[in-house]
């Protein structure tokens, strides 16, 4: 292709190499409409399409979010109600989503088939540029808001999607702070509305503006395409254009100007959680922007050299002070980057103190310098990830169109974020020359340009919300006339008739359909070479890795008692944080980030894949780094997990009191992860120690500690020590590696170890299962229920189908549609766990009966004769993701501990591509007898789980 060539309606307008992601970039433009077009022509199967749009928010009523919801709910071509589900249904998709930012909303889709990535092509675009939610109000009530009345109490409340998602999201304190600090920080500006909608304003949102804000600004002149990977350009472009052809090329006028300094007055924000957390104090600055690459760059390794573990100088320093209990730097970035220091864990009477102390070490660090040998670890490791390009489930494809976009639609080159390698090396000059003292005060003590968030905790701000909410719902009812109420009975009325009413065979028919033929063939498996090396296993997996090695260390630690299992999970948090017989805290830590990739400790768990509920419990080494760097990660993993000092217990105090600094935030982001834990706790052995490790009751163990940390103090050490030397054991070792060449890295890592003792049986018990509920700091609920069924693992395959029919008919119809919660779905795991879940509820009683008739529905639907066909690609188009070469390491070792094997797979395979009416109505026996035993959890508000009443047992309160 060559400059000014013109296919299909796009005139080539310039084209260069982009080293740093191996391709080349072609700019192109629709002459006809002024839509903007870039292919990043790489060698990757995977292809990916991307459309986005500026779409500058006005206001916090979440306009551009809901029409990101709605323009998926069907389109001129495609008239069903949710042609986004009927892709869920029956795509080979390896990435299907869209995503609303702060100024731009962006629609990327990608797959591996081509005939496939045409069909989500077309769906998108006829969705964005002809959605049928112009002309039905309907969508607009289900995916954004409406009222719903009560006729027996005579009341009203709000209800939809969007609205339910988002008063989850403000349950977080994160959520809160974030929106409070940008509304100061850049006020008067589209930076200071929520794009995502604050749910006090959702309800004022029109269905007529929601209409002309799509109007204004879904059209081609201010859309942004971008395409990647190895295709068939011209079939595309072709495809493509037959959108855009049917527009002319007009001026839409956005701006994003340069927000005027200021320094905003402090905003107080009372949120959600125990008087007794500590207050959090956000200081938030804007300093430079995308154009600038290098200061960009060196923001963000600012933020980890300086904040990135307990030894990093500004968060050592804080610490020490005694006036908060964590703090953590972050760069956020759009139009402005936005530097935000986060100080949690504050005493009230400490508030001011805490800022003068934080300038003042600030300032003192800039005039000392920052330690050189920290910057340089850290950019060495932001070095390693920037090549290494693993970007876990999200395909490069899409994660490079997500980058391109962070310049392209501010008038610049897309180019500019796909390279690296300039602003590195000039990153690396910052550090002798001073830049990085210099940019550190600019951007923070010495700008003019910044705001203050104090948020203070408070056990009844969500009562009090509560209070608020039904005050407004009460006051707008009073306004409201008879008609008025009628009209909105009416119209509830109407859009619960529309959500009944299935789409019709004809309709349903215009979703273009794959054929079974058009499945990717099996994965080539991978070839695992097993070795005994004295007592240890060692995996050595056949990946190709491109020069990076991967490894991860299992010691079985399955038969630690439950008194000791507290101290297991604390040594996940302190190991790499104390010093070692070679290395300060400081000087290990600079180490590993100039070294390696990764290291990282964790605790695994590993269910059987036999249905048996046996499972293996394992401390977890994983790690990555070049082959040339393959002694040294010897090295060092022998230096923490041989030589670490468990003697200052100040430090380990230090770590246990962050962590419960950041436990109102994990509790609302991770509500669902609580649940599960519970059930899973009743279901299986891995799943009862889990829980006791970091579910429920492992949360109170660390409360609990830590309360009692002073009594303890002297055999922590101790314990520490003596646990991490029985585990760390040849005997107890299986490893899994991959890209060492050599072939003697496993064997030398092996050695380090004492030979040991094979972990013998745990004494933990699985769990009777119950009917629970957990009390959480949220608005909004969440709800499980599931058991395990040794059946199910032999009926993985039809399951697996199952599983696409339920989670993207039966459940999302009733629970998401219906209900407004913002997810939902049906769970099969290999270990045969199986189970189902609600995601930001706002009703989870009754989604617990809806989960409980999913078998009625199995059967009518095998009764039906219905073709399972789509069910079935679906479901295998989820199987079959995109993997990289860590992911691969860590799956085949997975595999190998937990007892999958190739056979298991392809039998997997070959029961999916079978299923049959038939294998439905067995797959619906197997969920009734699962739910007739199965465990129940409901995490929720006080009023949600008090509203199941005698239904769940209250178990406590997080």
């Amino acid at each position: 292709m060559k400059i000014n060539d013109m296919i299909e309606g796009f005139t080539i307008i310039s084209s260069e190499k982009i080293h740093e992601v191996s391709g080349e970039l072609y700019i192109l433009e629709h002459k006809k409409s002024g839509a903007r077009a870039a292919y990043l022509d790489r060698d990757d199967t995977n292809m990916t399409f991307s459309i986005a749009f500026r779409t500058p928010p006005k206001d916090s009523t979440g306009v551009f979010h809901i029409i990101e919801h709605s323009v998926l709910c069907g389109s001129k071509k495609f008239p069903v109600k949710e042609p986004f589900v009927e892709l869920l249904k029956g795509s080979l998709n390896t990435f299907l989503n869209a995503m609303t930012y702060e100024d731009r909303t962006v629609y990327p889709v990608s797959s591996r088939c081509e005939k496939d990535f045409l069909n989500l092509t077309d769906i998108y675009l006829d969705a964005v540029f002809h959605p049928r939610m112009l002309e039905d109000k309907n969508i607009f009530l289900q995916e954004g808001w409406h009222y719903e009345y009560d006729e027996e109490k005579s009341s009203l409340s709000y209800n939809g999607v969007v609205y339910n998602e988002m008063h989850g999201a403000y349950s977080s304190p994160d959520e809160l702070g974030a929106a409070a600090l940008r509304a100061s920080l850049f006020e008067g500006s589209i930076y200071a509305e929520d794009s995502g909608g604050a749910p006090n304003e959702i309800p004022s949102l029109t269905y007529e503006d929601f209409v002309t804000a799509h109007k204004t600004y879904y059209h081609p002149s201010n859309s942004f395409i971008f395409l990647d990977g190895k295709m068939n350009l011209q079939k595309i472009l072709y495809l493509i254009g037959s959108y855009l052809n049917e527009y002319e090329k007009t001026d839409i006028k956005i701006e994003y100007p340069l927000h005027a300094p200021r320094i905003s007055p402090a905003v107080t924000v009372e949120y959600e959680a125990a008087d007794d957390m500590g207050a959090r104090l956000l200081f938030g600055y804007v300093y430079s922007s995308f154009e600038h690459a290098a200061e960009d760059l060196a923001l963000t390794v600012l933020s980890s050299a300086l904040t990135g573990s307990n030894e990093c100088e500004l968060r050592k320093r804080m610490l020490d002070s005694g006036l908060c209990e964590d703090i953590s730097m972050s760069v956020s970035r759009v139009r402005q980057d936005q530097i935000t220091i986060e100080l949690l864990g504050v005493k009230e009477e400490n508030i001011s103190a805490a800022e003068v102390a934080l300038n003042k070490i600030i300032s003192d660090i800039a005039s000392e310098g920052i330690d050189k040998e920290r910057l340089t670890a850290t950019l060495n490791n932001t070095e390693f990830k920037l090549r290494e390009k693993d970007f876990g489930g999200l395909p490069r494809g899409v994660a490079f169109a997500l980058s391109a976009y962070s310049s392209w639609i501010y008038g610049k080159s897309p180019a500019e974020p796909l390279r690296y390698e300039s602003a590195i090396d000039e990153v690396r000059s910052f550090i002798k020359s001073g830049e990085f003292e210099r940019i550190l005060t600019k951007s923070t003590v010495n700008n003019t340009h910044k705001a203050k968030v104090i948020m203070l905790p408070r056990k009844e701000a969500g009562e009090a919300a509560r209070l608020a909410r039904e005050e407004k719902l009460r006051l707008a009812k009073k306004a409201l006339s008879e008609s008025d109420i009628e009209k909105i009975k009416a119209e509830q009325a109407a859009l619960k008739t529309w959500q009944n009413t299935p789409d019709t065979a004809e309709n349903l028919n215009t979703i273009p359909a794959l054929s079974l033929s058009d499945i990717n063939p099996p994965r080539d498996a991978v070839k695992t070479e097993e070795e005994k090396y004295l007592s240890a296993k060692i995996l050595n997996h056949g990946i190709d890795t491109a020069g990076i090695i991967y490894l991860s260390l299992n010691f079985e630690a399955k038969d630690i008692p439950r008194e000791d299992l507290l101290y297991l999970n604390l040594l996940t948090m302190v190991l790499k944080s104390l010093e070692t017989k070679s290395y300060s805290p400081t000087a290990l830590q600079n180490r590993i980030k100039s070294e390696l990739g990764s290291l990282s400790f964790t605790l695994t768990s590993y269910p059987f894949s036999d249905g048996s509920g046996n499972g293996s419990l394992a401390f977890t080494v994983n790690a990555s780094a070049l082959e040339s760097k393959a002694e040294m990660l010897k090295e060092l993993i022998e230096e923490i997990l041989i030589f670490t000092d468990f003697s200052d217990t100040d430090a380990i105090e230090k770590i246990l009191v962050q962590f419960r600094a950041s436990i109102d935030e994990i509790v609302t982001s991770e509500a669902l992860t609580f649940a599960l834990s519970r059930i899973a706790a009743a279901s299986n052995l891995t799943g009862a120690i889990t829980e006791e490790l970091s579910g429920y009751d492992g949360i109170l163990e660390i409360k609990a500690l830590l309360s009692k940390f002073s009594e303890k103090r002297s055999e922590i050490a101790s314990k520490l020590s003596d646990i991490l030397s029985r585990v760390c054991t040849r005997a107890r070792l299986t490893l899994g590696i991959s890209g060492d060449k050599s072939g003697t890295l496993a064997r030398n890592i092996a050695s380090i170890f004492p030979e040991g003792e094979t972990a013998k049986d745990s004494s933990i018990k699985i769990r009777r299962a119950g009917r629970e509920a957990l009390i959480i700091p949220a608005s909004i609920s969440y709800a499980t229920l599931g058991a395990l069924s040794p059946i199910a693992c032999e009926n993985l395959g039809v399951l697996r189908v199952v599983r696409s029919i339920l989670s993207y008919e039966y459940l999302w119809n009733n629970i998401r549609v219906m209900g407004g919660a913002y997810g939902t779905g049906f769970i099969i795991r290999k270990s045969g766990e199986m189970g189902f879940y609600s995601y930001r509820d706002p009703s989870p009683a009754a989604s617990l009966e809806i989960f409980g008739k999913s078998s009625d529905y199995l059967r009518s639907l095998a009764k039906s004769g219905a073709d399972l066909t789509k069910f079935i690609i679906g479901a295998l188009g989820e199987y079959d993701i995109l993997t990289t070469p860590r992911m691969e390491n860590s799956l085949a070792t997975y595999n190998y501990i937990t007892g999958w094997t190739e056979q298991h797979e392809l039998r997997l395979r070959r029961d999916m591509i079978g299923t049959t009416a038939q294998d439905l109505l067995r797959a619906a026996d197997i969920i009734d007898e699962m739910v007739s035993r199965a465990a129940v959890c409901v995490a929720g508000s006080r009023d949600a789980v008090n509203s199941l009443g005698k239904a769940c047992e209250i178990i406590g309160e997080i």
